[in-house]
């Protein structure tokens, strides 16, 4: 049985959307009912007997798992007829499949080695367990990178407990293509020298963006391309260790992760990370060397007329002096600044476009045609490198996520822009999916913060100043799409990566004073 957004799992779990899809079922982001917080369910259709036995131990010795390179499994149950359900911890984030793809080009190797050694240290824990846990499906798409840069290992849809004495059983035979090794294939026993050899297949992956051949083609005669002869960047030594992890028989690879790892730690890496910022100015010698802050006074000229003084904005004074930040209420002080009263509308980002005619449009204005573009509602599908182009052509900057939180919050404990009341439709209700898309930046009048911003919670995301980990900046003030009215806290924060899109996700911005 397939599930839907809005469908209630159990009396408790309310699925809000697909994360991914399998040959034995589907994971779902889904928001805990009685724990106020998000959840992934990992479903398992496979229902028969010797499964649902399987399914109940694994789940049983899984809940018992504490580490930081794995997500909490907080629940398990089978519902009749249905399915098997396994409840595990979100993991925000983006995981290395689509951070590769995202980045376009291979990962720098010193950056892959820092995120795979914590994968190992979470595959060591699993391995030395009173009975071993085989992960046995390592790949890019089950590494995630959480918005600190903290690693996590997800997906224990075919982890195995390793049994000596037992083959491979039916129900574990689920493979990767490329990533799984021979033993996987048939019925020879797997081990953990199984997430040896995709462990290397992954750091291949990553290092030259090519997924290897499948283990079973190898043995038929196909050959692995030497990484190096992929990505010359590699350094001789990792690709040696790479062809090791990657035998096609057990006995050559490494005997456990603990050894890979070691061998891993050896050299002195110092390739570069790749750059994915836009190209920066050349400085001349009648340059600073530290030019100004965007939008500072230093840095502020009087606009011209031109679409500029026509996308003109509002802006609110912000004090400067001590806020509550973030979920643990955390005392911060700021210096006082501007933030605009409203998110960036179309209309505004239009007379951006108009003057800057090579920046790219929004994939909704097909064609470069602003035909059934909202003026007055905000801007959508946008990076955050757009906002910053737009930031610049505006003379200002992104606000942090500090100042974005002040801004919404003022200086008392509120739980939303307009305090604790909660009344449907009145200060906020673009959220849950109800209306299906963006509404007027100023259609909540009864929804401004304390100190009259508008528009801050729900409608879109914002983009802020502030990283959230690699690739990624953090977002603020939850969209059109959340589920729940705790998803359209003041606290809520997201991450996305500095080239993505979204249609849910646009910017405000700020000044110094």
């Amino acid at each position: 049985m397939s599930l839907s957004p809005g469908d209630l799992l159990n009396q408790r779990y309310r699925i809000i959307q697909p994360l991914g899809q399998g040959g034995f079922g589907t994971v779902y982001r889904a928001e805990d009912l009685t724990l106020k917080t998000f959840c992934a369910i990992k479903e398992n259709l496979e229902y028969w007997d010797e499964a649902r036995r399987q399914f109940e131990r694994e789940a049983l010795l899984l809940a018992g798992l504490r580490h930081p390179g794995l997500p909490r499994v907080t629940d398990y149950f089978i519902v009749p007829a249905q399915g098997q359900y396994l409840v595990m911890d979100f993991v925000e984030g983006y995981d290395l499949q689509t951070i590769l793809e995202r980045v376009g080009q291979p990962l720098a190797e010193k950056q892959a080695l820092r995120w795979i050694d914590q994968v190992c240290d979470a595959l060591i824990y699993l391995h030395s367990q009173p009975s071993p846990i085989i992960h046995r499906d390592i790949k890019p798409a089950n590494i995630k990178i959480t918005p600190k840069g903290q690693v996590r290992l997800v997906d224990f849809g075919i982890a195995k407990l390793y049994d000596p004495n037992a083959d491979t059983t039916l129900g574990a035979k689920a493979v990767t293509p490329g990533y799984s090794p021979i033993e996987q294939y048939g019925q020879e026993k797997t081990d953990v020298r199984t997430d040896v050899y995709a462990l290397g297949a992954t750091l291949y992956t990553l290092l030259t963006t090519q997924r290897p051949p499948e283990s079973i083609a190898r043995v038929t005669g196909t050959s692995l391309p030497p990484p190096r002869e992929l990505n010359p960047k590699i350094s001789p030594y990792i690709e040696r260790l790479i062809q090791r992890a990657m035998a096609i028989l057990a006995v050559d690879r490494y005997p456990n992760v603990r050894d890979f790892r070691e061998e891993l730690r050896k050299p002195s890496i110092t390739v570069p990370l790749p750059d994915v910022s836009p190209p920066a100015q050349k400085t001349t010698a009648t340059q600073t060397a530290t030019p100004p802050l965007p939008g500072s006074a230093a840095n502020r000229r009087t606009l011209p007329p031109s679409r500029r003084t026509a996308a003109r904005m509002e802006w609110i004074n912000i004090p400067a002096g001590e806020f509550l930040f973030g979920e643990e209420k955390r005392r911060v002080q700021l210096p006082a600044f501007q933030i605009a009263k409203f998110p960036v509308t179309n209309l505004q980002y239009r007379y951006f476009l108009e003057d800057n005619p090579q920046h790219p449009w929004p994939a909704q204005w097909k064609d470069r045609s602003v035909k059934g573009i909202k003026p007055n509602h905000p801007v959508v599908g946008v990076s955050l490198h757009d906002a910053l182009a737009f930031c610049k052509w505006m003379e200002c900057r992104l606000p942090t996520e500090e100042e974005w939180e002040k801004a919404a919050r003022g200086s008392d404990n509120r739980t939303f822009p307009w305090g604790e009341d909660w009344q449907d439709g009145l200060y906020c209700n673009n959220w849950e999916s109800r209306i299906g898309g963006t509404t007027p930046v100023d259609k909540y009048p009864k929804g401004v913060s304390p100190f009259g911003v508008w528009d801050m919670v729900g409608n879109v995301w914002e983009w802020t100043a502030t990283e959230q980990g690699p690739l990624m900046h953090v977002l603020r003030g939850g969209s059109w799409r959340l589920f729940g009215k705790f998803t359209v806290r003041i606290v809520q924060r997201d991450g996305l990566m500095l080239n993505d899109r979204r249609d849910d996700v646009g910017f405000r911005c700020a000044l110094p004073l």
